[in-house]
């Protein structure tokens, strides 16, 4: 593909949206929000009444603004991304700074959030898709210009180092594990030799006892050892990992019903609105509610891979499977922490965790992706050719 391929589509004739739109994308999207809103005032169980109504206001206005947003992004042409890239991403370094202002809000031990007055932001949601996007625009550099030259390979590093120290001096892990996943899959689907993989192996084996002793707190170097050996820690994050697994399996086929299960009810569940959020759908759902839940994920995340194979250019298709990498890392951390095969990270659970932040974010980058999907060439449901 030629510079001049990167708009092989004519830009002067809209899609017909009617026609063009993901349908069955979006219903997975509004199926696991819908379920996220029916989860969480169970889930806010043993809250003041004070902070459990305006969460569930901030959630159900997240909900809303962020059907209205992905709505009106499939209607942009994703084109527009590549055109404003730096700018988006600069303006959301400038954020990620802020949390080290007045502003900053600090919460688990790690400083990640700005105080907006009516709630909290965490700039490092948003900040995940700024990097996605000038990240799939410089490998589509690279792509077109046949050559990965040091100068190409210096520019794609700097633009992912940059927001993922900043995550690192938050001391937030597991967005720092999003960044390095989604970054990693971005490469793998550009072609790049396995020599790029080696270095950066080893770049993160001789970082790694940095970020353990500096950026990482006490209760996150707790809750990695503990996933070794829960010994360690029997009362404390051992005794919580436990707790959630019990949680799930009580849950068996169709649940305790919501609010009425005695793990949650008791308040043992750690962060239960947010990390441990799929705990408390085993147990009061059962099998079938979480069952639910993977199978919308499924078909999300499937299709989202379909859209990246069919999109009409390289930057639609980078930026498709790098949106597709975020949200897989995010759906196997969260339910892989729950069933206690993954260490606890604090990662959410998309849709369904609470969160306005990350809400909007999740259904931003939806909207980015049904703006791929309205344009890239004509496919079915896998994205094959009709």
């Amino acid at each position: 593909m030629s510079h001049s391929d990167r708009y092989d589509l004519d830009r002067s004739k809209r899609p017909n949206m009617l026609l063009k739109f993901d349908y069955i994308l979006f219903a997975a999207v509004i199926g696991l929000a819908v379920m996220g809103i029916i989860i969480l005032p169970s889930a806010m169980l043993g809250y003041k009444e004070s902070v459990i109504k305006s969460t569930f206001i901030v959630q159900i206005g997240g909900f809303i603004v962020g059907i209205i947003i992905a709505i009106a992004l499939s209607c942009v042409d994703y084109i527009v991304f590549r055109h404003m890239a730096i700018f988006f991403y600069g303006a959301n370094i400038l954020a990620m700074l802020l949390v080290y202002s007045p502003l900053g809000v600090e919460r688990y031990g790690s400083r990640n959030w700005i105080d907006l007055g009516i709630t909290t932001y965490q700039p490092a949601e948003l900040m995940k898709l700024a990097t996605i996007i000038m990240v799939a625009l410089c490998l589509e550099d690279m792509k077109l210009d046949n050559g990965r030259t040091l100068y190409n390979v210096l520019r794609i590093g700097f633009f992912f180092a940059l927001p993922l120290g900043l995550v690192l001096l938050q001391k937030d892990l597991g967005t720092a594990l999003v960044f390095v996943f989604f970054f990693v899959i971005m490469l793998f689907v550009a072609g790049l030799k396995m020599r790029y993989f080696a270095v950066t192996a080893v770049a993160a084996l001789i970082a790694f006892p940095f970020v353990w002793k500096f950026a990482l707190n006490d209760a996150r170097r707790s809750r990695i050892l503990t996933f070794f050996d829960p010994s360690l820690d029997p009362i404390g994050a051992g005794f919580q990992a436990r707790l959630a697994k019990y949680a799930i399996g009580s849950g068996q086929i169709s649940g305790k019903g919501l609010g009425n299960g005695p793990i949650n009810n008791a308040g043992q569940l750690p962060v239960k609105d947010s990390d441990f959020v799929f705990s408390v759908v085993c147990e009061e759902l059962g099998f079938i509610g979480a069952s639910i839940i993977i199978f919308l994920f499924f078909v999300l995340l499937i299709k989202m891979i379909g859209i990246s194979r069919r999109s009409s250019d390289y930057f639609g298709q980078y930026l498709a499977i790098g949106i597709f990498a975020m949200f897989l890392f995010h759906f196997l951390e969260n339910i892989g922490m729950n069933i206690g095969i993954m260490p606890i990270t604090g990662v959410p659970l998309p849709f369904i965790s609470k969160g306005g932040s990350s809400l909007i974010t999740n259904f931003f980058s939806i909207g980015v992706m049904l703006s791929i999907s309205a344009r890239r060439k004509s496919g079915g449901f896998f994205g094959e050719s009709s």
